[in-house]
């Protein structure tokens, strides 16, 4: 598994670099040349404290359908967090072999080509996730999408449901395929779902 989505992220620079848009070659290196793993059972329960606490506890009852958001408010806190420098990826999520909500490079191209909103499009048919250097994946939206839309969203009553974790261990356990199409924020920008003038303020109050 973790050599289908290397190969699928390696299309997903070369697709970047095809649309003109800025990708460091110095995070693009480092993710090629690392081999330390970060997924284990202490980090994954740290991440996600650190994340709440400094975005707010709050912000747990709403993350659903909020991936965008999310991963962008979660980026900068987990580089900081454990010393790297992850890589925003968008693309689209296969769950056992289906692929209800494909996003293609057609997509990509009317995306492109549309009028811009001031911070991001609710609509777009993509998911938003981390890539850590060593190909582990974070994602802090997508279980708790699956659960509000099964009618479970978050409360205090049970754990909040994130993915820290590899790629086999993901497919293993949800049968979640990750197929991404783009790297990086200023992905966002040329698809037109963030502003270039957003700030970390504008995502915290939407």
């Amino acid at each position: 598994m973790d050599s289908v989505y290397k190969s699928c992220f390696a299309e997903a620079i070369g697709r970047t670099a095809k649309y003109q848009i800025e990708l460091s070659n110095e995070d693009i290196r480092s993710i090629w040349t690392h081999d330390r793993k970060y997924v284990t059972k202490e980090n994954y329960t740290s991440v996600g404290q650190h994340i709440f606490n400094s975005i707010g506890a709050n912000h747990a009852y709403h993350t659903a359908f909020e991936c965008l958001k999310y991963s962008v408010l979660s980026k900068p806190l987990i580089d900081e967090y454990l010393g790297i420098k992850t890589l925003l990826t968008i693309g689209y999520i296969v769950e056992n072999g289906r692929e209800p909500y494909k996003f293609s490079e057609v997509d990509i191209i009317n995306m492109i080509h549309r009028t811009p909103t001031k911070y991001f499009n609710q609509n777009a048919c993509i998911h938003i996730w981390l890539t850590l250097p060593s190909f582990e994946i974070f994602d802090l939206t997508l279980l708790e999408t699956k659960n509000t839309s099964n009618g479970n969203p978050f409360h205090k009553g049970r754990g909040y449901d994130y993915i820290f974790d590899s790629i086999e261990n993901i497919f293993n356990r949800y049968k979640f395929t990750y197929m991404p199409m783009l790297i990086g924020v200023d992905s966002l920008v040329k698809l037109n779902l963030l502003s270039s003038e957003a700030t970390i303020e504008d995502l915290l109050i939407i």
